[in-house]
């Protein structure tokens, strides 16, 4: 593995740490109350209400991709954690 391969891993590390600290320590609890707050705007909407359903599912959905970027974020740094261990294995 190269210098720069290395350096990408162990930022990628530091990147997907520091985004599972915010996510556990805030976010998640976020996303999941905001769910629950547009389930129960949408609900109370009539079916008429065409606009306003849209956009909470315009809302609903930015929340979704916030969230699914953030868990790729600490995904891509577990994996890349992995990585560095096995390369750290192999040269011992």
């Amino acid at each position: 593995m190269s210098p720069e391969q290395k350096e990408q891993l162990e930022n990628e590390q530091i990147k997907g740490s520091a985004a599972e600290r915010v996510y556990n320590a805030y976010i998640k609890d976020f996303c999941e109350q905001k769910r629950m707050s547009l389930f129960m705007a949408f609900s109370n909407l009539p079916l008429t209400a065409e606009d306003q359903i849209m956009e909470t599912k315009r809302m609903l959905y930015a929340i979704d991709t916030l969230e699914s970027e953030i868990v790729s974020e600490i995904d891509t740094g577990k994996m890349a954690s992995k990585a560095l261990a096995n390369v750290e294995e192999t040269q011992h």
